[in-house]
């Protein structure tokens, strides 16, 4: 569910997510989780025939049996040509906790152009929840009681491991970084599917999400279909959504096993995007001076 990070990862939050009042069923994930170290690459493009960038996504376990856990790395760029229109990066990091399952940790680190933001989630095991956000050195952040709230990474993984019954209806309760989403996930067909060079049988799904924190904006995310294997460990295979840039297509473009799992999983710089802004902060400060001692007048005064 690549395109899912990419639509969540957009900043709202008009009202704090701790004032939002929802109430969402209790899903019960029943039997064994399990999750062999996988990555799935994503390739991602506009009408079908405009490139526009790729995600990856490795999951895989970890821990010892009593105290099992989902540790999820997701990285995405776009391409060289969409980068001199909408540059944007994704890097972000998580765990699911398993026996039994529960939300844990998700943290993105996203710029577009030169603007970066980190969003982080956690979940304390006794229904707080602390949400996060640092857009540019202005920080946002709260503590509330949500006990039945769940990260992306968790909402991911907690739909997988559903039945997925055709006419079922999920409502989910979604938390990314200051903004909440009520997530609607519908299984509205089975269908066979081509992905990756293989052919897999396929349950389709309609999302739709209302943004809880920011109820006047309904442009960021229309609707989704997102097309997922039938055979357990279940992966995403292919999605569309309408987005705010126009309708995007994701097609899962290779599974592999990441190497040496789980000795040396992906290295991913959750720190990257800091040192990119500070760096950029001082290249902005130096190109005032220098434009104030051009013109003959005092350096401008940083912003």
């Amino acid at each position: 569910m690549a395109i899912v990070f990419l639509a969540a990862s957009i900043p709202g939050a008009s009202q704090p997510p701790e004032t939002v009042k929802v109430e969402t069923p209790v899903y019960v994930v029943d039997g064994p989780v399990t999750q062999p170290p996988t990555r799935w690459t994503y390739r991602f493009s506009w009408s079908r025939f405009l490139s526009v960038g790729e995600v990856s996504v490795t999951a895989g376990e970890s821990g010892d049996a009593e105290d099992r856990e989902i540790d999820i790395w997701v990285r995405g760029k776009t391409g060289r040509i969409v980068d001199w229109i909408w540059k944007y990066r994704i890097n972000g990091q998580g765990t699911v906790g398993l026996d039994p399952f529960r939300p844990q940790r998700f943290e993105v680190h996203d710029t577009v152009e030169r603007r970066s933001k980190i969003t982080r989630v956690e979940f304390n095991g006794d229904g707080e929840v602390h949400a996060y956000r640092n857009k540019r050195g202005t920080v946002r952040e709260s503590r509330f009681e949500a006990p039945n709230t769940y990260d992306m990474g968790s909402t991911i993984f907690l739909v997988l491991n559903q039945d997925l019954t055709i006419g079922e209806h999920l409502k989910i309760d979604l938390l990314a970084g200051t903004s909440r989403y009520l997530i609607h996930v519908r299984p509205v067909a089975r269908e066979e599917v081509k992905a990756a060079g293989q052919r897999f049988d396929a349950i389709k799904l309609l999302i739709t999400s209302e943004d809880l924190t920011d109820p006047e904006d309904t442009a960021k995310h229309r609707e989704t279909e997102l097309w997922v294997s039938e055979e357990k460990p279940r992966m995403l295979l292919r999605a569309r959504a309408k987005l705010w840039v126009g309708a995007v297509r994701a097609e899962l473009a290779s599974i592999d096993q990441p190497p040496s799992w789980p000795d040396a999983p992906p290295e991913i710089d959750l720190d990257i995007d800091r040192r990119r802004e500070e760096q950029l902060e001082r290249e902005r400060l130096e190109e005032e001076r220098s434009g104030g001692a051009r013109s003959g007048g005092s350096p401008m005064r940083p912003r």
